[in-house]
C-alpha cells in the first residue's frame, strides 16, 4: 500500500509538472503572436577598416507590425529605433556617452511602414568602430521597437521592443 502511494504522488507530481510545461509553452506562444514579431536573425555582411555591416532580418508571425522608417532616400529602410547595446544590454556609448541609436530618435522624421503579417523586414546597419565605444570580439546586439499601428507610434509605451541574438564584433575590424 505504502508503495502505491508514493508511486501514485510521483505520477501526480509528473503530471502537474508537464501541464505546467504545456500551459507556459502555450502561454509563450500566446505572447509572441500578440506582438507579431517570431523570428529575429543577424547576420555580418562585411567588414572594413573601422567599420561593419550587419543585416538585422526579422520575421512578423500572424498578425503585422508597424515600424518607423527613417530613411530619406534610396530604397533601403532605416529603422528609427533601433539602439546598439552590449551583451549585458548596456547601451554602447558614442561620444561623451550618448547612446548609440542606428536611426533618428525624432520623431517628427518617422514613416510608418507596415510589415504583413507572416512577412520579413531586413535592415542594415553600418557600425563604425571609430565612432562608437565598441572593439573586435565584443558581443553586441541590436534592440529594436515595433507597433501594433501607425496610430499607436505616437505613443512609446505601446511599442514592443525586440533584440537581435548576440553577434561578435569580427577580429578584422580594427579602430
Amino acid at each position: 500500500m505504502r508503495c502505491t502511494r508514493a508511486a501514485s504522488r510521483r505520477l501526480s507530481a509528473l503530471l502537474v509538472a508537464v501541464c505546467l510545461l504545456c500551459l507556459s509553452n502555450a502561454l509563450f506562444a500566446q505572447i509572441q503572436t500578440a506582438v507579431g514579431v517570431h523570428d529575429v536573425k543577424v547576420r555580418i555582411l562585411s567588414t572594413q577598416p573601422n567599420a561593419v555591416s550587419v543585416q538585422v532580418t526579422f520575421r512578423t508571425g500572424n498578425r503585422p507590425v508597424i515600424i518607423p522608417d527613417c530613411h530619406e532616400s534610396g530604397t533601403e529602410y532605416v529603422h528609427c529605433t533601433a539602439q546598439l547595446r552590449r551583451g549585458n544590454d548596456k547601451p554602447v556609448s558614442v561620444r561623451r556617452h550618448l547612446a548609440a541609436v542606428l536611426g533618428v530618435e525624432s520623431e517628427e522624421y518617422w514613416k510608418p511602414v507596415a510589415v504583413a503579417r507572416d512577412g520579413e523586414m531586413k535592415f542594415i546597419y553600418v557600425i563604425d568602430l571609430g565612432l562608437l565605444d565598441v572593439h573586435p570580439q565584443e558581443k553586441l546586439l541590436i534592440s529594436f521597437e515595433v507597433w501594433p499601428t501607425a496610430e499607436s507610434m505616437k505613443d512609446k509605451k505601446q511599442a514592443t521592443t525586440f533584440r537581435s541574438p548576440l553577434f561578435k564584433i569580427p577580429r578584422r575590424a580594427q579602430r
